[in-house]
């Protein structure tokens, strides 16, 4: 079993999905050595992600677009490029039709790391850490599966206030254990509660099909 790892997810099926830029530390470098590199880096980071946005709100919109439109767009990427950094997210999407002109759902894929208390993650253990009840639970479904990538438990779940259902986020997750590593891959996309609910679902579970793992 091995500590380094890449993390590959095909593209998921609509138009309008954007891949958000890996930190250029995240690969082939220790924990230790990463950490000094994002520190020392910081403000060449930001600048990066700032024309990384520019550039792809350019693309996304086409030839010609309206300059004000241009920068909101760009304004959303490097927000949500900025957030998935932060959440230590290693690979991420967001879906941003352009015929919407507003994020429609997002792809998280982090890993979940082995611990002194748990140096096995198991899918017992998983479901028991992730798969809980909260207030804020409105439904949640739970079972176990076989992706390409490993053995999965599979997760969905509406959240939200139970005053206002319209205002629930859904979310599907897989926790993934891959048989080649020592940690556990955690995929999740998510969205608001709409009426094309079951197509939204259908494109979370075909796109964690496509998880893939390189040691």
């Amino acid at each position: 079993m091995t500590t380094y790892f890449g993390i590959g997810l095909g593209r998921p099926p609509g138009q309008g999905w954007v891949r958000l830029p890996e930190e250029p530390e995240s690969t082939g470098k220790s924990p230790l050595a990463a950490l000094r590199a994002k520190s020392k880096d910081k403000n060449k980071n930001n600048e990066d992600l700032t024309e990384w946005a520019a550039t792809t709100a350019g693309d996304l919109l086409g030839p010609g677009p309206d300059p004000a439109r241009k920068a909101q767009y760009a304004e959303t990427l490097a927000d949500l490029a900025a957030g998935a950094r932060k959440r230590d997210v290693r690979l991420g999407y967001a879906w941003i039709p352009n015929d919407v002109g507003a994020v429609v759902a997002k792809i998280d894929i982090s890993v979940i790391h082995t611990t002194r208390e748990h140096p096995e993650l198991t899918l017992d253990l998983l479901e028991r850490r992730f798969a809980g009840r909260d207030a804020a639970t409105l439904e949640l479904e739970v079972s176990r599966t076989e992706l390409p990538a490993g053995p999965a438990v599979r997760l969905r779940r509406e959240w939200g206030s139970a005053d206002s259902p319209a205002d629930a986020v859904v979310s599907v997750t897989y926790l993934v254990r891959p048989p080649a590593i020592r940690n556990a891959i955690s995929y999740s996309m998510y969205w608001v509660l709409v009426d094309d609910d079951p197509l939204l679902t259908e494109i979370a579970d075909s796109t964690a099909e496509t998880l893939s793992i390189t040691t």
